[in-house]
């Protein structure tokens, strides 16, 4: 079978097989289940953000009650300390190899780590000016136009598909397929944070396929499954740049009820997170280099 897998006569990706699996655990495990878990799971991730969000979910599964991790070589070469004899090691996984081993600070010993490691975010940070732009630049990149516009006070924005052609505009991108409006009285970090909640329902396919970046038609999900995802989507990236957002009280308040989720995609979750806070760092590829 090389590289691919066979289930019920239809081959499935090494990578589709592994997000089915993925999907499959969040299902099954009843503690994922758990609303309070779950919020509990969407903290942790959010904590240690120089990790994607997937290998945050690893280490989750691995150990909930990690403080700090790092490879051996890290340990030694940036904090002076060693990994102890016999210490467990932690896979996730890695962008060049298929895995990296990394140990938590309590399997390892030396010197104390300076408290601005383990607290990157002790006071509320704005959002980055750079992070901004490249975010709406990649927007623009993958056929998503941003505006502002005047709101009611329980309106924050909204997303809408208003588009299947390609024609090249006068920049030579392909026409805008979806529209986001913003709130133009919001702040910088409140527009980010509801930017990153409506681009989540794009990239999750909740409006239609976007076949530019091989998302699929997952319109018909459910109101309360999509709104779960995007705003697990917009908790992890916001609290990962330390922006506060309403997101954080819409799956609290799940948490204190304390009850079953409804069944949505962790994987569509992780997976658009991650593709977001790539979205802010680096600006989109030059046409040719597309």
């Amino acid at each position: 079978m090389g590289d691919r897998l066979l289930l019920d006569k239809k081959p499935i990706s090494g990578r589709d097989a592994g997000r089915e699996a993925l999907d499959q655990l969040f299902s099954e495990v009843s503690q994922y289940r758990n609303s309070r878990e779950y919020f509990e799971m969407l903290k942790f991730i959010s904590g240690l953000p120089i990790y994607a969000p997937y290998n945050m979910f690893l280490l989750y599964t691995q150990n909930p009650r990690l403080s700090y991790v790092a490879t051996a070589r890290q340990w030694q070469t940036r904090f002076c300390r060693t990994v102890k004899r016999g210490a467990r090691p932690l896979v996730i996984l890695a962008p060049m190899s298929p895995v990296l081993f990394v140990y938590d600070m309590l399997d390892t010993e030396g010197p104390d780590i300076p408290d601005d490691v383990l607290r990157p975010f002790r006071t509320l940070g704005s959002i980055d000016q750079r992070i901004w732009e490249n975010t709406l630049l990649n927007c623009g990149a993958n056929r998503i136009a941003v505006y502002k516009s005047p709101m009611g006070t329980r309106q924050a924005g909204s997303a809408k598909r208003i588009n299947d052609s390609y024609s090249l505009s006068k920049e030579e991108l392909p026409a805008p397929k979806f529209e986001i409006i913003l709130k133009d009285s919001f702040t910088k970090e409140e527009a980010y944070a509801t930017l990153v909640h409506e681009i989540g329902h794009i990239l999750a396919g909740h409006l239609g396929p976007l076949k530019e970046r091989k998302v699929p038609d997952r319109s018909k999900l459910g109101r309360s499954k999509e709104e779960m995802e995007a705003e697990s989507i917009s908790y992890i990236v916001c609290q990962r740049r330390n922006i506060v957002t309403t997101s954080a009280q819409y799956l609290s308040g799940y948490a204190d009820q304390n009850v079953n989720l409804p069944e949505f995609s962790l994987d569509v979750v992780l997976r658009v997170a991650g593709t977001i806070e790539e979205w802010g760092k680096k600006k989109p590829k030059k046409k040719k280099e597309q």
